[in-house]
Formats: C-alpha cells, structure tokens, sequence
C-alpha cells in the first residue's frame, strides 16, 4: 500500500538523496537533507493516521505547489463527486475530499521572511518517522538572510487513542543571537485535490461554505461542507506557546483571510516574542476534526469547537495515551521479521500504513480499503479490491477489522445487484473500483 525507497549501486559510505538514512533501526524511517525531487514521495511514506483520518508528511511550513510540496489531509470514506466535460462526453468523478490543512506553522526572525519562503533556508534537515510510537519527528536549523540560526524540533501525531485528535508540538531555538521571533499558526481551508498531475484538467474545488473564527485567544475554528455529497467538515485548533516551559500571557495577533482564496476560508494566530540565545520556544498545537458522517457526535462545529475549549490540552499527555495505543495495537500484529534493518523497516512500513488505514477506529467507518491508502489522491481515493490482499493478515489478528472490511462491501450489495440487472444479469455485479455507495 506504499511505496518503499530503493538505492542502485553506491561508494562506500555515499548516501544518494532522499534515500533511507544509514541506521539499523527497523523500527525507524529516517530521510537526512532537503531534496525537493523527492519531497512529494517522503511526504507520502511519512503520512501519519488513525483510520479515521491521515495527514501527509508535509513541512509544517509547507503550502501546495505542483512539484515539491503537496500537504494534505483526509477522513476514510468522505468523498465528494463532480462533472466536466471530456472529449465531448459529460462525465462525473468521485475522489476522496483533501480536507482543510491543519499544519500550517511558520516561523521568522525579527521582520525577516517567513520560513517556506525565498530567503528561509535549511541548513540541517532529518525527519525521522518512529513506527511503534506513530511519532513523526522533523529537527532542522533555519537560517536567515541575516545568516542568525533558529534550530526548529517537531515532533507530530495523529492519535489512535483520540480518535478526533491531531496534535504538533514544535521547539525553537536561537542559536548565537538574541531578538525577535514570530510564530505564525493556521488552519487552512484553501485546498484542492490538485495532487496527481494527470487529473490537473479535471475539477478539483470539492470544498463549499467556508467559514472561521475565533473562540479565544487560544481556539480558531474553520468550517467547510462539500460542495455534492453535503458532508460538513470542522476543525478547531487550541494552540499554546511557552518560553522555557512558561506559559506566554501575552494574546497572539488574530489573523483572518489573507489573499487568495474564498472569505473565510483561512484563519489564523500570531505571536511575537522576545528570545534570548538559548531560549526555547514551544508551539503546541492541538486539532480536532468532526464531520457529518460522524456516529456519537452532534453538530461538526459545535463539536470540534467545544472539545477544543474544554479538553485539557497538554500535548505530552496526549501523545502518551496515542503511544500505548500503537504499542497495544503491534502487540497484536507484529509478525517477528528478525533483525535485519533493511527487511523490517520495510515490512514494519507496509504494515503501519495497513494499520493507518485499517484500525480498530475501522470497526465503526463505513469506509473501505483505498488502493493507496489515506496518504494520498491517486486512483482518486478509490476503493478497489485491495481487501482481498490485507484480509487474511487481519483475518489472523485482527479478525474485527476484517469483519468491517467487507461489510463495506455487504452494505453496497443492493448496488451490486442493480449494476447487474441493469446489464441483464442476475446476482451481484461489484465495479472494479467504487467510493461512496459501490456504484
């Protein structure tokens, strides 16, 4: 269900570009360097999820564009279709729905450019993707104009525990001067399903209604619906900032639609903070996720926005609760690969993006087996038949998982049987690849 990183031949100690780090550790996918060839295929191995939704291994910083970045977000089975025209024909295309970006957090030195922009660089760059914790960690130095570094920590979830919950914790440090520094945090509902080249002629603004605002000096809240299957979507984000483990008092500027893009549609906090070299800065951001096609939830907005309020938000503890759950879920599942580094970190990798896609969150979706998973739009998200390859691996450990894997398919049994008379056919006649209801 993903891809794995391959290196042809090489001297002694070389490392080519955006090839796996030179550690034993099967456990850990590591990536040294920025390589913008190769950023979109990290971004996709490094995608972090629960089942119920996934979020690509995108920069924190990073915006889409058409050949580096593509950051992107989804919930299983939320699809969305829409029509053009081709080659004189009408037709309709369903695609899995890129939701609003929760990542977006940026940095910059005194009134210098935003990191992610020209004049920002990395000087030092490792992300480093921790399978038995589900932990995406990303330690960089940035450098500015100015030449002044600010070493940036990250480390990143997407919780098995809570289902609704993405979290990001980011430390900065200046190294070698004293000034000011800003943080800009954001929610982002300015995407498209623009990521797989050869739908670009295709239409891809599946998002409607946008709508944001601000609870407090700590929660922003984004609200969107698509635009053909009416599903809501919400996000609500509670971010705090500490310098040297002390809570800032200082309310952050509030931000709201900048250039580009429908009203309402971005919003955002940012905080300038005097720093002194050494000092560190901690940016903790927590986002819960709600849609209409949600069981044991009320209203997306309400909820996202309510929870992000009165939930006790410390990220450690958090990332703690989504830790044991991964270690209680491999306990399961972990197939004894041996020692070697290479052989296991593949197959950990596979099998993480299987239980990223299929989890005990799984047993409760109305939500098939993507081809590719939830990390990304190839085959438009589509449900193919990919099942029929995880089921007798989940059938021997996972035996609850596989029972809702097909009753995806049971559920759309009555399509499957009016595609076949439509055809004059008795019994049941399933498409090669489907979404939403199997037609």
């Amino acid at each position: 269900m993903s891809d794995v990183p391959t290196t042809g031949a090489q001297p002694a100690g070389a490392q080519p570009a955006g090839a796996l780090a030179a550690d034993v550790n099967d456990w850990l996918l590591s990536f040294d360097g920025f390589d913008p060839a190769s950023e979109r295929h990290r971004e996709a191995l490094c995608t972090l999820g629960n089942g119920y939704m996934a979020t690509r291994g995108a920069l924190s910083e990073a915006v889409a564009d058409p050949d580096v970045h593509y950051p992107g977000t989804y919930c299983a089975g939320l699809y969305n279709r829409l029509g053009s025209d081709v080659a004189g024909r009408h037709v309709t295309n369903e695609s899995m729905v890129n939701l609003p970006n929760w990542l977006p957090l940026t940095v910059r030195i005194n009134d210098g450019p935003w990191l992610g922009t020209d004049g920002m660089e990395l000087d030092e760059h490792r992300v480093e993707l921790d399978m038995t914790r589900g932990v995406l960690v990303r330690t960089s130095v940035v450098v500015d104009p100015a030449g002044r570094r600010l070493r940036l920590t990250q480390r990143r979830f997407v919780s098995m525990r809570d289902t609704h919950v993405a979290a990001m914790s980011t430390t900065l440090t200046p190294e070698g001067f004293s000034g000011r520094i800003s943080v800009r945090s954001a929610l982002d509902g300015r995407v498209r399903n623009s990521g797989v080249r050869r739908y670009a002629d295709l239409p891809d603004d599946h998002l409607t209604g946008h709508r944001s605002h601000h609870e407090d000096d700590e929660v922003m809240c984004l609200h969107v619906r698509t635009n053909q299957s009416q599903v809501l979507v919400s996000q609500a984000a509670h971010t705090r900032v500490f310098v040297d483990d002390t809570p800032v008092g200082v309310p952050p500027i509030r931000l709201t639609d900048p250039d580009g893009g429908p009203t309402g549609a971005w919003v955002g906090q940012q905080f300038d903070l005097d720093v002194t070299d050494g000092q560190q800065v901690r940016i903790e951001k927590v986002v819960w996720l709600y849609t209409s096609r949600d069981g044991g939830s009320g209203e997306p907005a309400t909820e996202a926005c309510s929870w992000a309020q009165a939930t006790t938000h410390d990220f450690e503890a958090l990332q703690t609760r989504h830790v044991v759950a991964w270690r209680h879920l491999w306990e399961h599942v972990d197939i004894g690969v041996g020692t070697d580094g290479v052989v296991g970190r593949y197959v950990h990798l596979h099998l993480f993006h299987v239980l990223q896609t299929l989890s005990p969150v799984s047993v409760f979706a109305d939500a098939g087996v993507p081809a590719r998973g939830l990390h990304g739009e190839a085959y438009r998200g589509h449900v193919f038949w990919d099942e029929v390859f995880v089921l007798p691996f989940l059938s021997l450990r996972l035996p609850q998982i596989a029972r809702s894997a097909l009753m995806y398919r049971y559920r759309r049994l009555d399509m499957a049987r009016r595609l076949a008379a439509e055809e004059g056919f008795t019994g049941a006649m399933f498409p090669w690849q489907s979404g939403s209801n199997g037609a």
